[in-house]
């Protein structure tokens, strides 16, 4: 494949998350569930316009953009006082 990158991501690299996430932020839960079955730390919808859910879940790409590392961490935008997290948490 020409121009094809030839740096990724191994398991052998410090970054690398496996596919394991527990012990991350979660992924794959229904924000508007979460907030249904209790979770007074979230606000009733993401705020920040860059952080979004996708069909009303959380997933990877809620705040992370693999093709743009403007940000650093392929953030979606810059999490300077944490506004990525204050996007969908009260705090």
């Amino acid at each position: 494949l020409s121009g094809a990158a030839s740096n990724y991501l191994t398991s052998a690299s410090t970054a690398y998350l496996g596919t394991d996430l527990t012990n991350d932020h979660p992924v794959g839960i229904i924000y508007a569930t979460s907030i249904s079955n209790g979770d007074t730390g979230l606000k009733t919808e993401p705020t920040g316009g860059a952080v979004r859910t996708y069909s009303g879940a959380v997933s990877c790409a809620s705040c992370h953009n693999p093709h743009d590392p403007q940000y650093g961490a392929f953030l979606v935008k810059s999490n300077s006082n944490s506004a990525i997290c204050t996007d969908c948490h009260n705090k």
